[in-house]
Parts: C-alpha cells; structure tokens; sequence
C-alpha cells in the first residue's frame, strides 16, 4: 500500500521481456463479435441471429471463398472440407 511514497513496486521490463508482452494474443480464440465476418462476406452468408445477437452462417449461401476466415483476427473461424 502506498502511503508514503511512489516508488515503483515492480521492477522495469527489459527489451527481451518487452518483446515476449508484445507478442502475446490477448485472445482466448472465441469470437469476440467483431463483425469483421458480417462486413467481409461477399455472400451474405453471415447472418445476425435475432434470438441470440450472435453471428451465424448460411451454408446455403456460403461459396468458402475464407474472407471470413482471413478477416477473424482471433482465428475463431476455420475452414475445413465437407466429407
């Protein structure tokens, strides 16, 4: 607890611990609603659900060209062949 004075409490970083932070994802790979799938998508094959807020797919529209994949910046959608 401070009360006397501001002395740092935490010792500084160095470059290497700098660039380890940096390089960190501060994300834990679910969707964080972005909405860059839903601007990208060229099918209109992103739909907003009415029940939920949430965004999900029309496979019927969908031609896998992947923008929603490439655009996802926590790689929450992947691409994967039917069978």
């Amino acid at each position: 607890m401070r009360l006397k004075n501001f002395r740092e409490i935490y010792p500084a970083f160095d470059r290497e611990e700098i660039i380890k932070e940096a390089e960190r994802c501060f994300s834990c790979g679910l969707c964080f609603d972005c909405g860059n799938c839903y601007m990208y998508c060229p099918d209109n094959a992103v739909k907003i659900s009415s029940a939920t807020g949430k965004y999900e797919f029309d496979l019927d529209f969908c031609k896998g060209c992947g923008l929603c994949a490439k655009e996802c910046p926590c790689h929450y959608i992947q691409l994967t062949l039917e069978k």
